[in-house]
């Protein structure tokens, strides 16, 4: 035990409270503060209503030592113009702001801080010194590689990783695909530096990725500004710029390319997991019930969409089952319909026949062959018959020496011409058309002389639609004979007319070498 019988002192004493005040002034911190208790660096704090001001025994602990430390002075901070570092030791920096030149020099050293002009903002050095962090612009975690089998993590391939569970109080990750979700659903980020086998380093969750290869090339693919970047469902941490869907991989983006470039490129990194259907917060998936076919039905008690197993209730067909199409019913109107109907036609028996008789329904009921009273004239051109003017007698044919063969005149149609040679003579009181042979039918040619005559025909009209007909002399000789031609309506109301060719010289022969009969219309 130590007594002690008078007073003592303390050699250098440690301060209990580096801070003392506030006082009104100076003057009243002096006289509160003893001589014991001033120690060089004491900080006095003085506010004489005005404001807090921060005093200090700078040099000693004499009155006069006691200095504003806003003053500055010789081996003080140099807040203006300094030529070499500012180490405040264990001591932090309080300030209201602090200024960062925005052109610096020099080197940054890890834990250093400094303006980056290029981003805008400040950036930080992190621990190893590879990884440089943009205040305000990136997020980063520090993780450990546990990629199985082990593998060297760099920044260069930019892996894309997810969480694996934890080792050491931080997240342990391995490598992400998006072939299903097992190995996306973690997703965590983007390596942004050389990780060795179960150690620590950074990737990025969020920010700006530099100075990588991002032309495609890597990946086998063309990369291009602005291209989005997916998980690759075929290679554990790469990705691609080729969008998978439900049938070749899950959606995870991972970043946009912001500079497309072989050494300097830049990939905007934002993870975004796409989402299943049963993670949706108004979907519940019961794995006890889920099966093929299954369908997702709203459930308006839980509110939720629910998968259930599709009956033909559930759609509105209750009353459908498997009926073979021969055993199906038909509904009353349509046997009504069939009941109506005709199942046979008794009245005629199988044929082809080209008269046939059909009753209001459209059935036939009767049928049989045509006969000539069933035909009726059929109005496409005019039919005459010709005469000669000895018997009047019908003449329904000439000689054609064209083919060799008889027309029947009856047969004209508009347009048709028919050929007819062959020559007449006779005398002024004997004027003749063509004569008949003994059966009638066949037309003769007689012979004679005359002095003036003509050569005509004489046809009426019996049928058909109105027409005109010409019968022209084409050629020929005779004294005194020219070519005329003859036209005459043929129609209804024409009654009996005469197609001719006169003669008028004095005496001779009239020869008729052809005679043309044409239909015009």
């Amino acid at each position: 035990m130590i007594k002690i019988t008078d007073n003592f002192q303390v050699n250098k004493p440690a301060p209990i409270d580096d801070r003392l005040g506030p006082f009104a002034s100076t003057a009243v911190a002096l006289s509160s503060i003893e001589l014991d208790r001033r120690y060089i660096g004491l900080t006095v704090i003085v506010d004489d209503g005005t404001g807090a001001v921060d005093y200090w025994f700078k040099d000693g602990v004499s009155n006069g030592d006691l200095e504003a430390k806003s003053t500055g002075g010789g081996g003080g901070v140099p807040y203006t113009g300094a030529t070499q570092d500012l180490n405040l030791g264990t001591y932090a920096l309080i300030a209201d702001q602090v200024n960062l030149n925005v052109t610096p020099t020099g080197t940054l050293p890890v834990g250093g801080m400094q303006w980056n002009d290029a981003i805008g903002s400040s950036e930080t050095l992190l621990k190893g010194g590879s990884v440089t962090l943009k205040n305000g612009v990136d997020l980063i975690a520090r993780v450990v590689n546990k990629v199985n089998p082990n593998t060297t993590l760099t920044k260069a391939s930019y892996q894309v990783v997810k969480v694996a569970g934890a080792q050491g109080q931080r997240l342990a990750v391995e490598l992400a695909q998006g072939n299903n979700d097992l190995n996306s659903a973690d997703t965590l980020g983007v390596v942004i530096e050389t990780i060795a086998p179960n150690q620590e380093g950074f990737i990025m969750t969020v920010g700006q990725l530099e100075g990588i290869n991002t032309t495609g090339s890597l990946q086998g693919e063309t990369w291009a500004d602005g291209d989005v970047l997916y998980l690759s469902p075929t290679t554990a941490g790469r990705v691609t710029n080729v969008k998978p869907n439900g049938l070749t991989g899950h959606i995870v983006v991972i970043g946009y390319v912001e500079y497309a470039h072989v050494n300097n490129g830049k990939i905007y990194v934002k993870v975004m997991n796409g989402w299943e259907l049963a993670e949706l917060h108004d979907v519940y998936i019961n794995p006890g019930t889920l099966a093929n076919n299954d369908a997702l039905l709203y459930d308006s008690t839980a509110q939720l969409w629910e998968n259930t197993s599709l009956t033909k209730s559930l759609v509105g067909l209750g009353n459908v089952d498997n009926t073979s199409d021969a055993d199906k019913p038909i509904s009353s109107a349509t046997q009504t319909a069939l009941n109506a109907k005709v199942n046979s036609n008794s009245a005629i028996t199988g044929a082809t026949k080209t008269k046939i008789t059909y009753d209001s329904k459209g059935l036939v009921t009767a049928g049989a062959d045509l006969t000539a009273s069933d035909i009726p004239v059929l109005n496409s051109y005019p039919q005459v018959y010709f005469y000669n003017t000895a018997a009047s007698a019908s003449v329904t044919t000439l000689a054609k020496i064209f083919e060799g063969t008889a027309i029947n005149i009856t047969d004209m149609r508009v347009g048709t011409t028919f050929i007819c040679t062959g020559f007449y003579t006779g005398s002024a009181s004997s004027t003749k058309g063509f004569g008949l042979s003994s059966n009638n039918t066949t037309p003769t040619l007689a012979t004679a002389t005359f002095t003036s005559g003509q050569f005509y025909f004489i046809a009426r009209y019996i049928g058909g639609v109105n027409g005109t007909l010409r019968i022209s002399r084409v050629g020929g000789n005779g004294f005194g004979v020219s070519a005329t031609t003859s036209y005459v309506d043929i129609n209804a109301s024409s009654g009996t007319h005469t197609l001719s060719f006169w003669g008028s010289s004095s005496s001779g022969t009239i020869i008729v070498e052809h005679c043309l009969i044409q239909m015009i219309y």
